[in-house]
């Protein structure tokens, strides 16, 4: 197999000063947050030549276009590449986040007042976010795709759904979903340009005490603004780091929370031990609220029952996935890996109790009896209602465990970037192609494109493959032309791309592939 490294810290330099070097440049925030149809416009510019040498550590596309950019560039920009264009002006979301964590020992939590002002100047109460009847829901595998499965499956039932998610993968607007779908242009205009245009007089007003938000708070409030003009029955919310710090902390009473499995991730800001990691993820958890949580390594599972202790939350684990009765012979769901199958059992176990609070469904489950373990606190199985096993069918979840197929290569894309959720990803790459080995006339080239991004170390991940060919490309791009090219001489080529989801998304962007 080789090993395709891409520098994505790289990327944008790379396109845009093809042929002269440069001390580095930290521009990991600027290639993740951008939008792709935005950096092809900034490229054609750059290419012809105006360029001159810069050295900066702003993520921010506006004060870089401002430095080597006329006027007219400007306008050339559509409404929304110009939002765009000042969502990315904004602080990444870790940043906020150490800030938080820096002053914890003043027992003042920064990010969470600042959320708060944003929405009060936005005229957004705390009432009304509770009244979106929200599911919030933290951890680390698998928090998107138990929150596409809870969307979903909810969706089968009639109702109006909204859905916050992060990261994006190619554009920022997959983040606000309405009923499955990403807002369109005009609406994430209409949006957020509302919004920056109160905070942004709020900050003026301030004679500047108080600062534009993060980019990912500004888009937490932003969510919840379109969630409450759109009327939605149910907002879910992916937590962005951690929980206890996160910006989406701020909400009040949720219907219910859900806590996916734990690993290591995000710890020179959460931790690094497990205890340290479920302390922050069980945050989230709310005074005489209820919280659900799947399966946990024990320390961390004994921290997540001190925490729901000490705030007085019912606390409760989702039971196992043979734990249900399926009125099917085969079960289907619409993201592949047998590993999805602890995230359907929480997301089963989320909506079922917000249907019973909220809708006060209690007919439609009928339990049984849990033989296979005897923890009274794992709740029990039931028999599968219809509109179940259909959310989960049609759930869609792009950049976990999907497969495409151009010519003679086929890409398997798994945004996995923790090392139990690589070993995961490598098992349904491996199922996968077992079952696909049958149909080959001749053994395909095996290609590997890895990137982790922040401060993971990818010797963590691909310690047992130090001894194999490795290339490394600066640009993801140039990575896919390679790859292409392979495809032409070679019979069959399979790429697993995995290790970050930012990855994946500059993938999809590369192959130009509908998201």
């Amino acid at each position: 197999m080789t090993i395709v490294n891409t520098k994505l810290s790289q990327t944008l330099l790379s396109l845009i000063l093809p042929n002269h070097s440069l001390r580095t440049v930290q521009m990991t925030a600027f290639a993740v947050l951008a939008e792709r149809s935005l950096l092809s416009l900034w490229c054609k510019y750059f290419l012809l030549g105006r360029v001159r040498f810069f050295r900066s550590h702003s993520t921010s596309i506006l004060r870089l276009l401002r430095t080597v950019a006329p006027k007219s560039v400007f306008k050339m920009l559509t409404l929304y590449e110009k939002s765009i264009a000042r969502l990315n002006g904004l602080q990444n979301n870790a940043a906020t986040i150490r800030k938080s964590l820096n002053q914890c020992d003043r027992m003042s939590n920064v990010n969470h007042d600042l959320t708060k002002w944003c929405l009060e100047k936005c005229n957004i109460k705390l009432e009304e976010i509770d009244r979106l009847n929200v599911i919030h829901v933290s951890g680390t595998k698998g928090k998107g795709s138990t929150c596409a499965f809870t969307e979903s499956i909810l969706r089968q039932f009639g109702f109006k759904t909204g859905f916050y998610s992060s990261p994006h993968l190619v554009h920022v607007r997959e983040r606000i979903r309405i009923n499955g779908d990403p807002l369109s242009e005009e609406d994430f205009v209409k949006y957020f340009e509302h919004i920056y245009s109160l905070l942004e007089k709020a900050v003026e007003e301030s004679n500047k005490t108080v600062t534009m938000p993060s980019y990912f708070k500004f888009l937490t409030v932003m969510a919840f603004h379109v969630f409450i003009e759109e009327k939605v029955d149910v907002a879910i919310v992916e937590v962005g780091i951690g929980g206890e710090h996160d910006c989406t902390n701020i909400i009040q009473n949720p219907v219910v929370c859900g806590v996916t499995t734990l690993d290591y991730d995000h710890m020179p800001l959460l931790g690094s031990t497990i205890e340290l990691i479920a302390w922050h993820k069980a945050g989230i958890f709310k005074s005489d609220g209820i919280a659900i949580v799947s399966e946990q390594p024990d320390g961390a599972m004994e921290v997540l029952k001190e925490r729901a202790t000490s705030k007085n939350c019912l606390m409760q684990i989702a039971p196992p996935f043979s734990a249900y009765i399926w009125p099917v012979n085969k079960v289907e769901y619409g993201i592949p890996g047998i590993h999805q199958q602890l995230n359907i059992t929480l997301a089963f176990q989320l909506v079922k109790l917000w249907l019973e609070k909220v809708h006060k469904s209690t007919n439609l489950f009928k339990h049984v009896e849990n033989m296979q373990v005897s923890n009274s606190e794992v709740l029990p199985g039931f028999v599968v209602p219809q509109k179940f096993l259909d959310g989960i069918r049609l759930c869609q979840w792009l950049g976990r465990s999907q497969i495409i197929e151009r010519g003679s290569v086929t890409y398997y894309l798994d945004g996995a970037h923790t090392p139990k959720s690589l070993e995961c990803c490598m098992k349904w790459f491996l199922d996968e192609n077992q079952s696909a080995r049958r149909s080959w006339k001749y053994d395909p080239f095996m290609i590997m494109l890895f990137h982790c991004t922040g401060c993971r170390d990818p010797s963590m991940f691909l310690l047992e493959l130090s001894d194999t060919a490795a290339e490394e490309f600066d640009c993801v791009q140039k990575a896919i032309e390679r790859i292409e090219k392979l495809g032409v001489a070679k019979n069959e080529v399979i790429v697993l791309v995995t290790g970050s989801l930012h990855l994946v998304g500059s993938v999809l962007a590369a192959l130009e592939f509908d998201v």
